[in-house]
């Protein structure tokens, strides 16, 4: 095989790739905690680590699993603000992990990875989450330092 038939087998594999992918935004990994309850419910569980975020969800690591379509009420502590960001999402996906693939800042339990799909958010929640979201990117990859706010 020519090496310009081996790029064009490659570039095909990732177009397949890249359009199995629902998404609409890129995804970011970046070091957060998140709490979770089930709707209505007001009892947080977690923390749970968050594998990555994007502009409209992220997906995280847990014990369990949780059925597609499930309504979820999330809540991560915002570092240097003290009023939470509390918003309400729907699982998307939730896929089993091995071992490998956990994080390491993940319970030895978390078996699974749980994508989620926000609601719409009010204006105000979504800047504060862009503007957190940002600063931990900043702050990660930019200088290097660990961003990591243990819960």
């Amino acid at each position: 095989m020519s090496a310009s038939q081996i790029m064009s087998s490659k570039k095909d594999e990732l177009k397949e790739l890249l359009s199995q992918d629902s998404r609409r935004s890129e995804r970011l990994s970046v070091p957060v905690y998140l709490f979770y309850s089930y709707l209505p419910d007001t009892e947080w569980i977690g923390p749970q680590s968050v594998e990555d975020v994007g502009g409209d969800g992220l997906r995280f690591q847990n014990r369990h699993s949780i059925a597609k379509n499930t309504e979820l009420q999330l809540k991560i502590n915002l570092t240097k603000d003290p009023t939470p960001l509390i918003f309400k999402c729907s699982v998307v996906r939730c896929e089993e992990i091995s071992h490998s693939e956990q994080l390491p800042t993940a319970k030895k339990e978390d078996k699974f990875s749980i994508g989620v799909k926000f609601f719409k958010m009010e204006h105000n929640d979504r800047q504060r989450y862009v503007n957190f979201i940002c600063g931990k990117i900043l702050s990660s990859y930019l200088t290097g330092e660990d961003t990591n706010d243990e819960p």
